[in-house]
């Protein structure tokens, strides 16, 4: 690989125009998140695209936004993004119920069907908590799924093992629980 004259740095000085290189222009799009404003986003987003034609190469975007700019990305045509951009606006405008958006999964639906189960499961796990203080501790209570009891059994633990010590971390710098 050949490097430029001066590293680059002649064609700042005036000097050899010729082996000066135009950069495609960058624009840029950011999408914030949260999930209620992702209604107001597509509108303003929509108006960017028909009104002042943008034409974005880079997208960064977080939460509810990624939605959007995820979809945005999956195409570099504007045209297309703004198809896709109305495809998502129409979606949103249909849903008029909770139940548009909130579907039970299968699996969650199979699990609820077992709820009677997991009940006596963690009732068995309880007892024997309470039973046996040096019994190792069930799912439940490793979790914090456990009852009013296992917090007060975890609570107690913790006074009594008194403060976390300190420790090392990675380039000498000490942290504790309190830090």
């Amino acid at each position: 690989m050949s490097r430029p004259a001066w590293f680059g740095v002649l064609p700042f000085l005036g000097r050899h125009a010729s082996t000066r290189q135009e950069t495609p222009a960058v624009q840029g799009l950011v999408i914030a998140g949260g999930g209620a404003r992702a209604s107001f986003q597509i509108g303003a987003l929509r108006y960017l695209y028909e009104r002042e034609h943008i034409a974005p190469t880079v997208i960064t975007a977080t939460s509810a936004g990624a939605i959007l700019g995820s979809l945005l990305a999956q195409s570099k045509d504007p045209a297309e993004q703004l198809a896709s951009l109305r495809g998502i606006e129409k979606l949103w405008l249909a849903m008029r119920q909770p139940s548009d958006m909130f579907t039970e999964r299968g699996w969650f639906t199979q699990l609820k069907s077992h709820a009677d189960a997991l009940d006596v499961l963690r009732q068995v796990e309880e007892k024997a908590d309470h039973d046996d203080p040096g019994h190792q501790p069930g799912l439940w209570s490793r979790f914090g799924w456990g009852t009013r009891q296992a917090a007060t059994k975890q609570e107690g633990d913790a006074k009594q093992a008194g403060p976390t010590p300190t420790h090392q971390v990675a380039g000498g710098a000490a942290t504790g629980a309190g830090e």
